[in-house]
């Protein structure tokens, strides 16, 4: 942190992104899901306002909410292994056979890239 600033690209100061996220939690146990993802984005960028809503979705069992968040992330980040990795699991768990595969497909070769190293 440098004047008070944060070291965040979205420029706020620590205390509103603390706050902002603690705000969107508190959205998304309303179901205001979509209220809450602009308070995470703000806080820490659209990337990561993605992935935080999802994984929220996902801790209260709204597989296909979190999916609509994670492909969201993906659109951003296309070699997110984490989205991807998400993605693959819940396809997986609400029975998606070929968006899993396809979910699963680019981290065949991250996988190999990083035990070839």
């Amino acid at each position: 942190m440098v004047n008070g600033k944060s070291s965040l690209s979205t420029g706020l100061k620590k205390e509103e992104a603390d706050w902002r996220k603690g705000r969107a939690s508190t959205l998304l146990r309303l179901g205001k899901f979509d209220e809450a993802y602009k308070h995470f984005a703000r806080a820490a960028g659209a990337y990561t306002g993605n992935l935080n809503t999802a994984r929220m979705l996902e801790r209260f069992g709204r597989d296909d909410d979190a999916i609509k968040y994670y492909e969201a992330a993906r659109q951003i980040e296309p070699n997110s292994t984490l989205a991807l990795k998400r993605l693959g699991e819940l396809y997986k768990r609400t029975g998606r056979v070929d968006p899993a595969q396809a979910a699963d497909n680019p981290l065949i070769g991250v996988s190999g890239a990083v035990a070839a190293r």
